[in-house]
């Protein structure tokens, strides 16, 4: 009888710590998720926004937002795959999180985009921030693969008003409109004025886009796996500017929704 008392409280004891080591498990592997991007190794995006709002609605200080990108990231993948290219990433994450001020906040939102929320001092201080981390890195990626790559970014300084969501689309709404400028300067301090007239061109444009046809869907198939067969497919809407060249959802949807714009495209019929 008490063999198999003994036998029972065993096998539970036995359970009970199987039980607690997987739960253990389990809430390493979510903090490692929520904290930390595994690639880069910069905070993980959820963590990042986390902090960035109570910073922002704090307000102790002038804080600026950077964005910074890998051009052209997508060689790399195409021509080294993911492992390089998530090298590549690596070395960029690794030295933000040197570069970044203790107590600020450095992420990877998704691919190559980065962003970093730091006191904001002076123009030229962030200009020659940039450059070191650029020559950098530029340099780093030149050892393990033959891609000539260049960084690029902008800074824009967060009003009282802003939200991170705010900052984060002027800030990719700028970069965006330089490159379709062609702009030889790589790094830019985004005042007001410039976001604002720029938003405001393209927000008094969009009418007269939907009666020019500009916008295209694009159809990107969706396959299964198992069969290697297409199953349906995802549309993507595009903006195709005469001479902005394509305006990406992260730009166009706030415009859109701002201009109250989107029932527009409900029974709007595109052309094949």
């Amino acid at each position: 009888m008490n063999f198999y008392l003994l036998s029972i409280i065993a096998f539970g004891v036995f359970v009970a710590i199987l039980y607690l080591k997987s739960s253990e498990h389990q809430r390493m592997l979510y903090s490692q998720k929520y904290v930390r991007d595994k690639v880069s190794g910069t905070l993980g995006f959820d963590k990042f926004k986390e902090k960035a709002d109570e910073m922002l609605q704090r307000k102790k200080e002038l804080l600026a937002l950077i964005h910074l990108d890998i051009d052209p990231y997508h060689d790399i993948v195409d021509i080294y795959g993911r492992e390089t290219a998530d090298n590549v990433l690596r070395i960029l994450g690794t030295e933000l999180n040197r570069r970044v001020v203790k107590g600020y906040l450095t992420t990877r939102q998704a691919g190559d985009k980065f962003f970093c929320l730091v006191p904001f001092t002076d123009e030229e201080t962030h200009n020659n921030w940039f450059d070191g981390l650029s020559d950098m890195v530029e340099s780093e990626v030149k050892r393990i693969c033959s891609v000539s790559i260049k960084l690029r970014g902008d800074l824009y300084v967060c009003r009282a008003e802003d939200s991170l969501e705010d900052a984060m689309v002027k800030t990719v709404a700028q970069l965006n409109k330089k490159v379709f400028h062609k702009c030889c300067r790589s790094f830019f301090i985004i005042n007001d004025f410039e976001f604002t007239t720029g938003y405001n061109s393209l927000s008094e444009e969009v009418c007269s886009a939907l009666n020019n046809k500009e916008f295209t869907v694009y159809f990107q198939p969706q396959y299964n796996i198992y069969t290697n067969e297409i199953v349906g497919a995802e549309a993507l809407l595009r903006w195709e500017h005469p001479t902005r060249g394509i305006i990406l959802p992260e730009v166009l949807i706030p415009i859109l929704e701002d201009n109250n714009q989107l029932s527009k495209f409900e029974n709007f019929v595109f052309e094949e």
